[in-house]
């Protein structure tokens, strides 16, 4: 008998127990709730905070639209490896570091071959830029539309020892974070990486932080989203075969010396594979 009445208060119990958790239940349903947000918990906050700070989101395809439901509002592409290597990396060592040296891609650190279209907007013409110095000549005229894509892979690249030499006593040095920042897409930053690493003396890629501005300002970058974010800087090492470019990052230079930003400049222009210091 008293068995009997054990097994039954048992039953009684687990009985209770279900009701209260199905009370709860109801009423949780019942509470008003917020929007969902890709952001809720602890680690993706410090994961948009890292986003933010760094602020380097440069493709057109993602989650645009969240509210809506809709997570593209364009043809999702891949963006390459740069953001996370970049908020892993320079996170982790710019922050350690007192220069940073940044080499372009095309004609500075290898030579490759490839076009970019262009699209003139009142007429509808298109044609191709094929060197630096022409896209140089036209990329801030308004009246054109630039098509990047087919720098999307890397093609036909040969490596310019002149300055994968200093890459390599660059990556060396625990006191400097190398930067690639080229005017190519982001989509193409795991090409760059594979092209590295398949030189006849592969230039390991892992501390390397990789940028694809694909055509935009390299010295606004540099002042916008490295150098206002870290001030242990001391030395700004930049190589280029862009004239343009060059200009840009000389710019650079005098605002920050006009607001007493003690930073040391050596600005090189690669000419036909070989850096000569216009600027330091």
């Amino acid at each position: 008998m008293g068995l009997s009445v054990g097994r039954y208060l048992e039953k009684l119990m687990k009985h209770l127990l279900e009701n209260w958790r199905k009370h709860l239940n109801e009423q949780r349903d019942q509470r008003p709730r917020k929007e969902p947000t890709p952001f809720k918990s602890k680690a993706q906050k410090r994961y948009k905070k890292k986003r933010k700070q760094n602020d380097i989101y440069s493709t057109v395809s993602g989650h645009k639209n969240l509210k809506s439901g809709a997570p593209f509002n364009t043809t999702p592409q891949r963006s390459g490896t740069d953001r996370l290597r970049f908020e892993n990396t320079l996170l982790e060592n710019i922050g350690r570091a007192t220069r940073l040296s940044i080499f372009d891609f095309d004609e500075t650190i290898a030579f490759t071959t490839g076009v970019i279209n262009v699209i003139n907007k009142e007429t509808g013409e298109t044609f191709q830029t094929k060197s630096q110095e022409e896209f140089d000549a036209i990329k801030d005229d308004d009246r054109y539309e630039f098509d990047f894509s087919p720098l999307d892979q890397v093609n036909d690249a040969t490596e310019n020892p002149n300055v994968t030499s200093i890459m390599r006593e660059r990556l060396s040095d625990p006191d400097t974070q190398v930067m690639v920042l080229t005017a190519r897409a982001p989509i193409s930053i795991d090409d760059i990486h594979r092209t590295l690493r398949t030189f006849d003396k592969p230039i390991e890629t892992s501390d390397i932080i990789m940028i694809g501005v694909e055509g935009k300002n390299k010295g606004n970058y540099l002042a916008n989203v490295v150098l206002s974010k870290y001030d242990n800087i001391q030395e700004i090492e930049f190589y280029d075969d862009s004239q343009g470019n060059i200009d840009d990052m000389i710019q650079i230079k005098k605002e920050l010396e006009s607001i007493d930003r003690q930073i040391k400049f050596n600005i090189y222009l690669v000419k036909h594979g070989t850096p000569e210091l216009v600027s330091g």
